[in-house]
């Protein structure tokens, strides 16, 4: 137990490799401007609770410096507004270009987080534009790698948005989501992103035509998504958008409460690009697209009344697209499909 349940007040920047601990927590989070900045490396300990003040958040710009939460189930790491109110979530401005410095770099298990205005993680640059940032459309600038197991999110503005930060790597094991309000994750082009054994609920529910489950930002010309066992519930308008180079979806079960608009499935990677789909049920989306220009297999995927192409490549692509054993559709449901 914390002493006499005092806590500990942050409200000064850091730059000394704190270690937060049981003992310490709460921590109440409420620095003089929006953000509080760390420019160290910062562990927390299982059980401590982070509380942040209403519409601040916490800004970590060191390089190479590293972010470790490691809770158990027991006592796992929680975050969220100081008094029931909303904070504003997370910004990751720098990258690591030493050699393995991007390993494990910033790492989550057992941790909640709750309550957010506005973004929990941010890759490349604060949510409101200010201060540093790295990465552009010509050089990639990987803020993590991002390693994530037995996490939660619940009633948060997004789980994970670019805000520059192109190649960043995330991998996702055994999470949750429930309840965002814009897109549930928005990756940077080029990133690298595995999701494995998830459940995610109600994301989009500000119903934005550009919004969904999964999304990323177009102009990748490398990237993969990897999603394997993910349970979906309400994805609103779209679920999955991107154009990451490669994609792999295996096992991925969405199910809404009415017919959508948008897309169902997504995938604009082309030229280079391999798709791999099996067991997929996105049945109540309006559109469904497939890019990849070096392979692509279909199996048991259904993707309702919606209208489906594939064009190899993208619509202005002139090349041939895969044949032979690199095309291969088995059990495909739609209701109108054009190959092109």
């Amino acid at each position: 137990m914390p002493y006499e349940g005092k806590g500990t007040d942050v409200s000064s920047d850091i730059t000394s490799d704190p270690n937060w601990d049981v003992v310490d927590s709460p921590i109440r989070i409420n620095p003089s401007n929006k953000y509080l900045t760390i420019s160290s490396d910062l562990t927390i300990k299982p059980g401590v609770e982070i509380q942040v003040a209403a519409g601040k958040g916490i800004s970590f710009e060191g390089s190479c410096t590293k972010f470790t939460a490691l809770g158990n189930e027991s006592m796992p790491i929680n975050f969220t507004g100081m008094g029931g109110a909303k904070w504003l979530g997370m910004a990751f401005t720098d990258d690591c270009t030493t050699a393995s410095g991007t390993d494990d770099r910033h790492q989550f298990s057992f941790v909640n987080f709750n309550n957010t205005m506005d973004i929990v993680f941010r890759s490349g640059s604060r949510h409101d534009g200010t201060g540093p940032s790295c990465g552009s459309s010509t050089a990639d600038c990987n803020t993590g790698n991002y390693t994530m197991a037995d996490v939660t999110f619940t009633n948060v503005g997004g789980v994970f948005l670019h805000g520059s930060g192109q190649g960043t790597v995330v991998s996702m094991t055994d999470f949750t989501v429930d309840t965002v309000t814009g897109s549930c994750f928005d990756f940077a082009e080029n990133s690298v992103v595995y999701m494995l054994e998830g459940t995610i609920s109600n994301c989009n529910t500000g119903g934005s035509s550009t919004a969904g489950a999964i999304m990323s930002v177009d102009g990748s010309i490398s990237g993969s998504l990897y999603a394997e066992n993910l349970t979906v519930t309400n994805s609103y308008k779209n679920f999955l958008s991107t154009d990451l180079i490669d994609v792999t979806l295996s096992n991925v079960s969405v199910t809404n409460s009415a017919a959508q608009s948008g897309a169902g499935i997504s995938t604009r990677g082309g030229s280079g690009g391999d798709g791999y789909f099996y067991n997929v049920d996105v049945d109540s989306y309006a559109t469904g697209a497939f890019y990849a220009m070096d392979s692509l297999y279909i199996e048991d995927v259904d993707l309702g009344s919606a209208v489906t192409a594939i064009l190899s490549g993208g619509s202005s692509q002139t090349g041939n697209g895969p044949s032979g054993d690199n095309a291969i559709i088995d059990t495909l449901t739609t209701d109108d499909l054009i190959i092109v």
